[in-house]
């Protein structure tokens, strides 16, 4: 039995979007800045241009869930999101 994560929005993680894919697309701002007012977006593989490096994607990923990630959790859309324990 394959478990597929689910928002607080709704979103069902498909074969070919991830709730990681979900999550950067409805957070991350048109200008790719930061609350920090720095840009954050992958120039290099596994680089953001603030100078992060990261070792696995999934490390640039929480890079980048921590940069645009408001504390409310609203996205772009005005909903809520975040993972639904126990789906």
């Amino acid at each position: 039995m394959t478990l597929t994560t689910t928002c607080l929005c709704g979103f069902k993680e498909l074969d070919d979007e991830t709730f990681a894919d979900h999550i950067l697309v409805i957070f991350t701002p048109a200008d790719s800045r930061g609350a920090d007012g720095l840009i954050h977006e992958e120039r290099e593989p596994l680089a953001c241009a603030c100078g992060i490096t990261a070792s696995a994607p999934e490390e640039l990923d929480s890079h980048f869930f921590r940069s645009f990630t408001p504390r409310n959790a609203i996205g772009s859309d005005g909903k809520k999101h975040g993972v639904i324990d126990g789906a």
